[in-house]
């Protein structure tokens, strides 16, 4: 049960944060040391944990969830055993609406295999600290969008995604 969930709430950071489906390049250095978070968010993430409602979920359970920022472009990938079963791509750009610093992603596609279904715009909550990012969101229901929330505040039916800036692959 735990499995499942983990899978739906992974499922959906990807639909809703998204860029496209290929293989990782370096970051430049001088995108490194930018001073905005669109600079310093630049490159690939590594989730360590998920939390829904209840429900605790770390990397050491089977499932990886990869997110990439590439200029204005969003991927995540969710893989099991190193092979990928979700990919999303989309424009990302940065507000505070609210008072909560918030990524918005547009024109979204999600790759299952064969042919990319559209995903609906959407927009999660974030904190950045070195290297930490910190995602949250809500899922209202009665039909509506995901909702951003203050990663530092969730309500216990939010759901709260930890990342870590991925090390560089030392074979690439």
């Amino acid at each position: 049960m735990r499995t499942a969930l983990l899978l739906a709430a992974l499922s959906d950071l990807a639909v809703y944060l998204a860029g496209s489906p290929t293989a990782a390049a370096p970051v430049p250095k001088h995108l490194m040391k930018g001073g905005d978070d669109r600079d310093k968010l630049q490159g690939r993430w590594q989730a360590e944990s998920v939390r829904s409602g209840s429900s605790v979920q770390t990397r050491d359970g089977g499932l990886e969830t990869v997110v990439e920022f590439r200029g204005d472009e969003y991927t995540a990938t969710v893989s099991r055993a190193g092979v990928a079963q979700l990919a999303v791509t989309a424009k990302v750009t940065f507000d505070t609406a609210g008072g909560v610093k918030r990524l918005s992603f547009t024109g979204g596609r999600r790759f299952t295999g064969g042919k990319p279904d559209p995903e609906p715009d959407a927009a999660v909550g974030y904190a950045l600290d070195g290297d930490r990012l910190t995602l949250a969101y809500r899922l209202p229901g009665g039909g509506k969008l995901q909702e951003a929330v203050d990663p530092t505040k969730p309500g216990t039916c939010d759901t709260v995604f930890v990342f870590t800036r991925a090390k560089p692959d030392p074979g690439k």
